[in-house]
């Protein structure tokens, strides 16, 4: 799958990654031993950030229900243009964020 990805990533013109945990893996009684993207999301996330090579033409979605962290010192951030987080967003979430990626927003926060 993530040779799929970069190879998608490599011709695009803009990429949208969405990334996160299952309700499964989230909630009560369900702890893990780290707050990194679960399963191979760290090296997809990796390996897609190197092919799309110019963090503008990378925006992260994450969707979860607790913080994520991305590996050691959260380095690949360095080559994400944004990351917007959606934690559960519910039945609307899916036009939620669809306006937020469209600037239909009343509120964002830039990156320094």
């Amino acid at each position: 799958m993530i040779e799929e990805a970069v190879d998608a990533a490599k011709s695009a013109d803009f990429v949208i990654l969405a990334v996160g945990d299952s309700l499964s893996s989230c909630g009560e009684w369900r702890d893990r031993d780290t707050l990194d993207l679960p399963g191979a999301q760290l090296q997809l996330l990796t390996a897609v950030a190197d092919a799309v090579g110019v963090p503008q033409k990378l925006v992260v979605v994450i969707i979860n229900g607790r913080p994520a962290t991305f590996g050691p010192k959260n380095e690949v951030l360095t080559k994400i243009g944004a990351v917007l987080v959606a934690w559960r967003p519910g039945q609307a979430g899916a036009q939620a964020i669809w306006n937020i990626m469209a600037a239909k927003c009343l509120l964002s926060y830039p990156s320094y």
